[in-house]
């Protein structure tokens, strides 16, 4: 079974999980409103859940913290307790602070970060 697929079956028993076709996207009934026709779609590929109805959304993180509320790390901690044993790990999130470069005449040039004097100094126009 799919790690996305464990989380929503762990919330709604009753869902079934579609067959995978492959596709990037696979139509299926929604867990999270009275549903009798395809409204949602999974991605098993980016453990992924959309529904076009009520807008139930997001990768295994945010629909744990939507059915439990709490922050992320509580829905990260619950969701490896959910998925343990099982062959795909979770992604951590990127901590990295992210900087744009900017080119200047001599190459590149500092972050975006920068104060004004030093703009000034290195010749970073905006």
């Amino acid at each position: 079974m799919h790690p996305i697929s464990k989380v929503i079956k762990h919330y709604h028993p009753e869902w079934r999980e579609p067959y995978d076709t492959g596709f990037e996207w696979i139509s299926t009934l929604c867990p999270f409103h009275d549903d009798t026709n395809k409204s949602a779609s999974v991605s098993f590929g980016k453990n992924a859940f959309h529904c076009f109805v009520c807008d139930a959304s997001g990768d295994i993180i945010s629909l744990i913290k939507y059915m439990e509320g709490g922050g992320y790390g509580a829905a990260f901690r619950r969701a490896e307790e959910l998925l343990e044993g099982g062959d795909n790990p979770l992604p951590r999130r990127n901590t990295r602070k992210p900087r744009r470069r900017v080119f200047t005449d001599e190459g590149f040039g500092m972050g975006v970060d920068q104060t004004s004097s030093e703009q000034i100094q290195t010749g970073i126009r905006w």
